[in-house]
């Protein structure tokens, strides 16, 4: 398992050059590390106090080699605040004392904490609960296989992925549910009707009704949803890609698995329903014909006129002017405050948010005369120490020449030579060993090839990480007008602020071609070009109120939630696709629009709302874990899976009704919608 912090950064970034660099200046021993001791009072209040301090070194807290056996107070050492001096070398402490409450938060996902809805529309049919329970076995097992394969051929594990099985559940039971509806709905008509000769016959009519019915839909769904992972794998984001990759591939297997493993469990158990079927047929008390139902039909027949009275209703309403004028009025105020909150929202970075929780030959003083800077005293810069130490060396060296004037040239000598060399050895002076890296040659000249400094910035403004990202690049800007010296800036929390201006042009750009794949693939299926026109404004109209509201809630655009966008757009497409399809289709049948949007409710409205609500609860589970990735990818699934039915359900019949009464004023003036 992997999940290296530097893989939310894009590749081009000049943080991972500046890593390089900083890796370079320590040999390559690694990836530099630090080590805090995080220490507060018994007593709760301010660890600023003498007494305090004083403490922390006598009982050994203080974590220094020097202190390793302490018992008393080091004369030594002058400890103050901000500045404490040992050895006469005057030290910077407010980095290393502030008041901070750590509050550990428990991240752990508990696997047990998840809900699975089973719908089942005759619960004490064996074949139906089996059905239902693979439905959601399925979607697992293509998780299973994708990611196994993927992690075999030698991709990492991160913990976005973790997210990946809810999503392929939620795909793969919605395309179980529309199979499942169609296969139902055709065994229905053909048990009011006469069967075929044979059984496998009628198995295999009525399975290729399914798939007819079906097919269609589910693969408009998985193309697209390829597609949308397809263009998230292209983003320059590590973290971005591998779970685009492993969604894209999951999906594919998901596809593979509902046309193969779960169909061909419904030819078995639809074998053993019809061998029912048929062995009731041939008892002599049973009467097939047109006229006459089987026994289990009859209650359901008399619920069936209600259903139908309630589904005409309900589609005459939505095409009556005073019901579409309603709607279309608020799908404007619902396209203000999205349009709104996809301006209004911020790229913004917050490092603990993806866990489960310097030179001064460039003028060091240039840092330091930047608004921000604490000033000199918090800057680490060896030089200054190093012209102190040449500063007494020369005044004991006078000393040294007024009591004996011989010792002037074999001294002088000597120390050009050493001084650095001897500066470093300096009892007081030693640490600096590890801010430079001297060569000495054979003939004794020591030579300094790399050093480097340290300086501390201070701003309440800087804990919004996009005004680090602007003071980020200031010290660039000045490392800049120094070329020739092949200097560097090192920031541990460069490879966050370099992606947030990356941010936003990555996540336009992939929704932008996201977009238009969507629109490129129902191409391919819808022809008529007022239902693709629907079809495309329901998935443009679902996608802006996800971001619209997701910035309202109080989402921030970071990679998670850039991930989330992809997958939100890739969704939006599943129900405006079912409502498309279909609708589509009932045209050859019937130029009544309620008869229209009749048949596509009756064909894909109770499927679509069973796939909402199992999708819904699926996803709640997410909420359980105190996690920011798992918070907005719950929270995009809830919103894209509202909005989405929303439009299937309302607002596209509305639509669909508009242009058939446009349609047929402009060919009849006189004329009206059909109700």
């Amino acid at each position: 398992m992997s999940n290296d912090i530097s893989d939310f950064t894009p590749f081009g970034a000049r943080s991972r050059q500046e890593l390089q660099i900083f890796t370079e200046f320590f040999s390559n021993k690694g990836t530099p590390k630090t080590v805090y001791a995080f220490i507060t009072s018994k007593n709760g209040k301010s660890l600023l106090d003498v007494k305090h301090l004083n403490a922390t070194v006598q009982s050994g807290m203080l974590v220094s080699s020097s202190y390793d056996n302490s018992s008393g107070e080091a004369s030594h050492m002058d400890l103050g605040y901000p500045l404490t001096t040992v050895l006469g070398t005057r030290l910077f402490m407010d980095p290393n004392f502030f008041g901070v409450r750590v509050e550990v938060e428990d991240r752990e996902a508990h696997n047990g904490r998840r809900l699975v809805n089973v719908s089942d529309l005759r619960a004490n049919q064996l074949e139906e609960i089996v059905l239902a329970v693979m439905a959601c076995v399925c979607p697992f097992m293509a998780c299973g296989a994708s990611l196994g394969g993927m992690f075999f051929l030698g991709f990492r594990f991160g913990s976005i992925l973790a997210v990946t099985p809810f999503l392929i559940l939620a795909i793969g039971v919605d395309d179980a549910y529309l199979m499942v509806n169609a296969y139902q709905h055709i065994t229905a008509i053909r048990k009011k009707k006469l069967l075929k000769s044979t059984l496998n016959e009628e198995l295999r009519y009525r399975i290729t009704y399914m798939l007819v019915e079906t097919g269609p839909s589910v693969s408009i769904t998985t193309i697209t949803n390829i597609l949308a992972f397809g263009i998230g794998a292209t983003t320059p984001t590590a973290e971005i890609q591998l779970f685009s990759i492993g969604n894209a591939i999951a999906v594919t297997v998901d596809f593979i698995f509902q046309l193969t493993i779960y169909a061909a469990l419904m030819v078995v158990l639809g074998r053993w329903e019809l061998e029912r079927e048929f062995q009731y047929r041939n008892q002599s008390n049973w009467i097939i014909s047109e006229k006459v139902t089987m026994r289990d039909d009859r209650t359901k027949d008399k619920k069936e006129p209600f259903m139908n009275r309630l589904m005409k209703s309900y589609c005459k309403l939505l095409s009556s002017k005073l019901v579409s004028s309603i709607v279309m009025g608020l799908l404007a105020v619902y396209w203000y405050f999205s349009i709104m909150g996809t301006l209004r929202i911020k790229a913004e970075l917050r490092p603990e948010r993806l866990f489960l929780k310097d030179s001064p030959i460039i003028q060091i003083s240039s840092f330091e005369a930047l608004p921000q800077n604490n000033g000199r005293f918090s800057t680490k810069f060896w030089l200054r120490d190093y012209e102190t130490f040449l500063e007494q060396i020369e005044e004991a060296e006078g000393n040294m020449e007024d009591e004996d004037p011989t010792l002037n040239s074999s001294r002088s000598s000597k120390h050009s030579r050493n001084e650095l060399y001897e500066f470093l050895h300096w009892p007081e002076f030693s640490f600096w060993n590890a801010f430079v890296q001297y060569n000495k040659s054979s003939e004794g000249e020591g030579h300094l090839t790399k050093f480097i400094a340290t300086t501390a910035f201070h701003g309440s403004n800087l804990n919004d990480w996009s005004n680090r990202a602007n003071l980020l690049g200031e010290w660039r800007k000045v490392v800049d007008q120094f070329p020739h010296l092949n200097a560097s800036i090192y920031l541990e929390d460069a490879k966050f602020l370099d992606l947030i201006s990356t941010m936003i042009p990555i996540s336009a750009q992939s929704a932008l071609f996201t977009f238009l794949s969507m629109f490129a693939v129902a191409l391919l299926f819808i022809s008529n070009p007022p239902v693709l026109f629907v079809a495309t404004f329901s998935i443009l109209s679902t996608s802006v109120g996800v971001f619209g509201m997701m910035s309202w809630w109080g989402a921030d655009l970071d990679p998670i939630f850039m991930s989330a966008i992809i997958m939100s757009i890739g969704f939006s497409v599943d129900i405006p696709s079912h409502i498309s399809y279909h609708y589509y289709q009932t045209g050859k049948e019937t130029n009544n629009v309620v008869e229209r949007l009749e048949k596509t409710v009756q064909c894909v409205g109770f499927p679509i709302m069973q796939a909402s609500i199992s999708t819904v609860l699926c996803v709640l589970s997410l909420f359980f874990v105190d996690l920011h990735m798992s918070r907005i990818f719950a929270q995009c699934m809830l919103l894209v899976v509202g909005i989405g039915t929303i439009h299937g359900m309302i607002i596209m019949p509305v639509i669909f009704s508009l242009i058939h009464f446009a349609h047929s004023s402009w060919k009849s003036p006189n004329s009206a919608i059909s109700s």
